[in-house]
């Protein structure tokens, strides 16, 4: 991730200005081989909406901000939080 200066107080990224500010898309969700086997072993197919939850929490979480995942009943959250909180231990943050 390429980042920009801001001072002696932090950094900001490239891809934070782009989705936060400019509203452009996150990158496509890429599931750590381990979890895309498990899913794929129990049968689970996630569904375009379910990894662009997962990847907005894995982005929200990179760059070290809170965000809410929040969307009808009945649509997979409790399946997207388990599978970005499968995710946590392999990224390097």
């Amino acid at each position: 991730m390429k980042l920009l200066s801001i001072g002696n107080e932090g950094q900001v990224s490239d891809s934070v200005i782009d989705h936060l500010i400019h509203g452009r898309p996150l990158p496509p969700l890429c599931l750590p081989s381990p979890i895309q086997m498990e899913l794929e072993a129990s049968g689970t197919v996630l569904r375009g909406y379910q990894k662009e939850g997962i990847a907005w929490m894995h982005f929200v979480r990179s760059v070290k901000l809170n965000g809410a995942l929040c969307d009808d009943m009945g649509i997979g959250k409790t399946l997207q939080a388990l599978v970005a909180a499968a995710m946590a231990p392999s990224e390097k943050t």
